[in-house]
């Protein structure tokens, strides 16, 4: 149950970030032309790019060993560990603070401001990542919440106040960065109250061996895994748009992806707790109970998926019109080949994990290449002739395709299986209550805003009852779930 309310807090936090993230888009949106919004959406991508340079899987790896140290009682490892990783990454983002920072100083494009920002946010925000992770670690996840809730709202309150005050790419930009400096702070203070032993943040000393063999046999292709995950989740898509396309289709789809990783980053938010959960019981070698957390976070992602990815589809446009407006119109076909991706998309959250966690990172390396191969080549033929539609097309098929290696790996190699029975009356029930039910809505009482109210209640509370009277529900809750049959 710790595990739930580990993803349950962590969900809080990415519920608070969806509110503020459509109240901050639909500001900006409105604020600025499809260009401009276009101009944003790609340096936004810019910094996440070097964010990911600048992080090189380092966080995702501290998670994941720090939990197995944690899980033997090797504390003072774990703690040695996590102040060597602060140290790497303060020097490799010191260095591209720099290199940034010349970058601005030989510029002559007229947002090159938007560099002088990036060279000064950057290191504080990876310094961050790495914070998040120790506590992630450490299976802390109210504190990285609560952390991130007051940053969410101090960011939205930024936008807010631009929006008024004087909307343009440069001050949107500074506001939406500023609160990484706000989660470096505040998580280096919770830290070093909870953790004394990360207190010598300058003493470092040196790791055994045996443990930096072990890092870095995990780093190593953690740091493959995220070039691959930064083609398919990472937007790669804007880079070929902003080739193949223009500023405006880069905007179109930017938006779309916006709104699709709201209710990715829910799913992945909800799941992520089992992955500090299933190193430790890797580490334990406790088999049977990884097996029961799996099947618990599959069935999980699934239930949560299912509603927003066929409601999704058929509620889209009424949304876009009302949040958005008119000039956001071109967005709607593009979110709704987005939306078919959703339920693989949020179930390879769990699928990831766990393959990284159990002992088969290499597996997952080896589909990942693989997928960020295809994805390319589907950008490379799709968006120079279909633009955003094609870059949505792209992106889908590749999660598609992503989902589907990773179960076939997950079964050959680690003999974990999808609940199957348990997947297919959930995919049945949220096709009758949540894409059925409200398009005889909009069919029958006209494409409003009372009817998307109406549809959305009498589906929710549809969907809700199926998985509750079936007891698909109690299944994902049920204590000494261990194995079930397909």
């Amino acid at each position: 149950m710790n595990t739930l309310k580990n993803g349950l807090w962590n969900s809080l936090a990415n519920l608070f970030g969806v509110l503020a993230g459509v109240i901050s888009s639909i500001l900006i949106v409105r604020s600025l032309s499809a260009v401009d919004y276009g101009r944003f959406s790609y340096y936004i991508w810019l910094f996440g790019l070097f964010g990911t340079v600048g992080s090189f899987a380092f966080p995702l790896a501290l998670t994941k060993i720090r939990s197995e140290l944690l899980g033997r009682k090797e504390n003072e490892q774990a703690n040695q560990l996590t102040i060597f990783v602060y140290f790497i990454l303060l020097i490799i983002n010191l260095l591209i603070s720099i290199c940034i920072f010349f970058w601005f100083l030989l510029s002559q494009e007229e947002y090159r401001n938007i560099l002088l920002i990036i060279s000064f946010i950057i290191l504080p925000t990876n310094l961050a990542a790495a914070m998040r992770s120790t506590l992630w670690g450490s299976e802390h996840y109210k504190s990285v919440s609560l952390t991130l809730i007051v940053a969410i709202l101090l960011q939205c309150s930024g936008v807010i106040y631009v929006y008024f005050l004087d909307a343009n790419i440069n001050n949107y930009f500074l506001v939406t960065l500023i609160p990484n400096f706000f989660q470096f702070l505040i998580l280096g203070a919770i830290i070093w109250n909870k953790f004394p032993g990360i207190r010598p943040i300058l003493k470092l000393n040196l790791l055994e061996l045996q443990l930096l063999r072990k890092y870095f046999a995990f780093l190593l292709p953690s740091m493959l895994i995220l070039v691959y995950q930064t083609v398919v989740w990472q937007r790669s898509e804007v880079f070929f748009l902003e080739k193949f396309s223009d500023f405006a289709n880069v905007g179109y789809y930017s938006l779309a992806f916006t709104i699709y990783a709201i209710f990715l980053d829910l799913g992945w938010a909800l799941v992520n707790a089992y992955y500090p959960a299933i190193s430790r019981l890797y580490g334990s070698g406790m088999w049977e109970t990884l097996q029961s957390q799996f099947l618990q976070g599959v069935k999980l992602a699934v239930v949560f998926a299912i509603p927003f990815s066929f409601g999704g589809i058929i509620t889209i446009k009424q949304f876009v019109l009302i949040l958005y407006g008119e000039k956001a119109l071109p967005v709607v076909d593009v979110v709704q080949i987005l939306f078919i991706g959703l339920v693989p998309g949020i179930i390879s959250g769990i699928l990831n994990l766990t393959m990284s966690a159990a002992g088969g990172v290499w597996l997952h390396v080896a589909a990942g290449i693989g997928i960020s191969i295809l994805n390319i080549l589907l950008d490379l033929i799709l968006i120079p002739s279909h633009h955003a539609l094609g870059a949505a097309l792209a992106n889908t098929i590749s999660q598609i395709s992503l989902v589907s290696i990773l179960i076939l790996l997950l079964n050959r190699y680690l003999h974990l299986n999808l609940p199957w029975k348990f997947l297919i009356k959930v995919v049945g029930g949220g096709i009758l209550t949540t894409l059925l039910l409200p398009g005889l809505f909009f069919l029958y009482a006209g494409d409003n805003l009372t009817t998307l109210i109406v549809a959305i209640l009498f589906s929710g509370l549809a969907y809700t009852l199926f998985v509750w009277h079936t007891g698909l529900l109690n299944s994902i809750f049920r204590k000494g779930l261990i194995l079930e049959k397909n």
